[in-house]
């Protein structure tokens, strides 16, 4: 049972893309598959993956912002690091 898509950002934000790929890669997701097309002024790039046996799949379209489907708790883990603030570690403290 797949989600409606999910919005998390948009397409172009550096920030989301990479807390998406940190989330990514702390739930171990494997790459299954990927595909590209350009129409126009219209960029589409979907990847498949695979997270604890479930796909889940990652679109960004231009106009459209970055989705997420796939199972829906799958899907909430996701949203769930996302949003979540990272800690930063001491070295990285402006101590005042």
């Amino acid at each position: 049972m797949d989600t409606e898509p999910v919005i998390i950002g948009n397409e172009y934000d550096p920030h989301t893309i990479t807390r998406l790929s940190d989330a990514l890669r702390e739930l171990r997701a494997v790459k299954i598959g990927e595909q590209s097309a350009l129409a126009g002024s219209q960029d589409f790039y979907s990847a498949s993956f695979q997270i604890e046996g479930r796909i889940i799949t990652v679109e960004t379209e231009t106009y459209a912002g970055i989705r997420l489907t796939g199972h829906p708790e799958t899907v909430c883990k996701i949203q769930r690091k996302i949003n979540t603030p990272k800690k930063k570690r001491p070295s990285e403290n402006t101590g005042t």
